[in-house]
C-alpha cells in the first residue's frame, strides 16, 4: 500500500533502525517550538503592520462568537480593515473557533506550532528521509506568513482533522485526494459534514455571501490554464499514489498562487535526496520574484509567481512523482472497471514481489 510517510526502497530505514517515539516526540517538539518562536519573533517586530489569511479567520471566529456577521466586518474600510473581502467559507472561522477567545499574537503560534509539530511526528514515522521539508523555503514561508499548508498536510495523516479541509476548500480537495484508504476518506467527510452543517446553524446565509466574495477575486489561479501547465495531468499516470492524486487536484483547483502551497508538493518524493533538492528549489521563486507591491497589481504578480511555481516547484515534482510505480489499492469496482486497459493506465494494486 502506498503512504505518504513511506520510503522508496532505496530510501527505507533498516530494521529495527526507525526512529523511537521518543525521538519521533522530541523531534516534533523542536519543531514546534521553532516555528511558533519564528512567529512570536515576527510579530514582537511589526506586531500588526502585516495581517495573515489567519489574522483574518481569527477574526471571523472573534466576531462570530459575538454573534456578529464575519462577512460584513472584513475587507477594504471595514472593521478589519485590509485589501481583501474574507475569501474564507464560515466553516474556517467555525473549525477554530475557540481560538477567537484568544489574542492574534495566540492564535498564530498555536495554528503554526501545533500542526508543525504533528507533521514532523509523523513524517519520521519510517525514518529522518523528510526531515528536509523543515528547511524549505515552502516550510518558513508558512510559518511566517501564518498559511494552511502544515494543518492541511497534518490532516492527511490524522483523518480526524479532515475537517480543516472544509476551512480551505480548494487546497482541502488535494487532501481529500491525498487520503489513504477508504476509511480515512470517510472519517474526514464526515468531520467534513459536521463542520459544515454547524456553520449553517450559526449564520444560515453565510455561503451566498462566500461566493459572492470569491467571484470577486482577481487573482485565483489553475495551473493547467498556464501555458505548459497541462503537463502536470500527468500526474494521473500515478492514479494509485496518494501523492499522484495531491499532484493532479493541486493542478486543477483554482488557488492563489503561493510558495507556502508548495510544502504539499514536498510529500511527493520519497528518497532524502530529493526531498532535499524540491525544498531547496522552493527557494527560488522567494528569492528571485519580488513582492506583491513591485507590480501594477496583485494579479500581475499571481501571474509571475504562477510560471516560477511551475517550473520550480510543480514540474519537479511530476518528475519525482513519475518516477514511482502506479502502484497501490483501489476499491473493487474500480478494478473490475479498469481491467481491460493498458497496463501503463491500470497500473497495479500490489507489487510484483507481493
Amino acid at each position: 500500500m502506498s503512504d505518504l510517510a513511506t520510503a522508496s526502497p532505496a530510501a527505507s530505514i533498516v530494521a529495527g533502525r526507525r526512529p523511537t517515539v521518543r525521538a519521533r516526540i522530541a523531534i516534533a517538539v523542536v519543531v514546534a517550538l521553532f516555528a511558533g518562536a519564528v512567529v512570536a519573533f515576527d510579530y514582537a517586530r511589526t506586531p500588526l503592520d502585516i495581517k495573515t489569511d489567519i489574522d483574518q479567520v481569527w477574526y471571523a471566529a472573534r466576531v462570530l462568537l459575538q454573534g456578529r456577521d464575519p462577512y460584513a466586518l472584513i475587507g477594504p474600510g471595514r472593521e478589519f480593515d485590509g485589501p481583501w473581502p474574507l475569501y474564507y467559507p464560515l466553516t474556517a472561522a467555525v473549525a477554530i473557533a475557540p481560538l477567537g477567545a484568544l489574542s492574534v499574537l495566540a492564535a498564530r503560534v498555536l495554528l503554526v506550532a501545533i500542526p508543525s509539530g504533528l507533521l514532523a511526528f509523523f513524517l519520521t514515522r519510517d525514518g529522518y528521509h523528510r526531515l528536509p521539508i523543515f528547511a524549505s523555503g515552502a516550510f518558513i514561508a508558512s510559518i511566517k506568513l501564518v498559511q494552511w499548508p502544515p494543518l492541511l498536510a497534518s490532516a492527511l495523516f490524522v483523518p480526524w482533522l479532515g475537517f480543516l479541509a472544509a476551512a480551505k476548500p480548494n487546497l482541502g480537495l488535494a487532501v481529500l485526494a491525498g487520503m489513504r484508504s477508504g476509511k480515512d476518506l470517510a472519517i474526514s467527510m464526515a468531520t467534513i459534514v459536521a463542520i459544515t452543517l454547524l456553520a449553517f446553524a450559526v449564520q444560515p446565509g453565510w455561503y451566498g455571501e462566500w461566493r459572492q466574495a470569491v467571484a470577486s477575486a482577481p487573482h485565483f489561479r489553475s495551473y493547467v490554464a498556464i501555458p505548459g501547465g497541462q503537463l502536470l495531468l500527468l500526474s494521473l499516470l500515478r492514479w494509485r499514489l496518494p501523492e499522484g492524486r495531491i499532484l493532479a487536484a493541486l493542478a486543477i483547483v483554482p488557488q492563489t498562487p503561493s510558495i507556502t502551497t508548495a510544502l504539499l508538493l514536498l510529500l511527493i518524493p520519497r528518497a532524502r535526496r530529493d526531498v532535499a533538492i524540491l525544498a531547496m528549489l522552493t527557494y527560488i521563486p522567494l528569492f528571485f520574484v519580488p513582492p506583491s507591491p513591485a507590480y501594477s497589481s496583485f494579479a500581475e504578480w499571481a501571474d509571475v509567481m504562477g510560471w516560477a511555481l511551475l517550473l520550480c516547484a510543480y514540474f519537479p515534482a511530476l518528475f519525482f512523482l513519475l518516477r514511482q510505480p502506479n502502484v497501490g489499492p483501489a476499491p473493487g469496482f474500480v478494478e473490475r472497471s479498469i481491467e481491460r486497459m493498458p497496463a501503463w493506465i491500470r497500473g497495479s494494486a500490489t507489487t510484483a514481489s507481493a
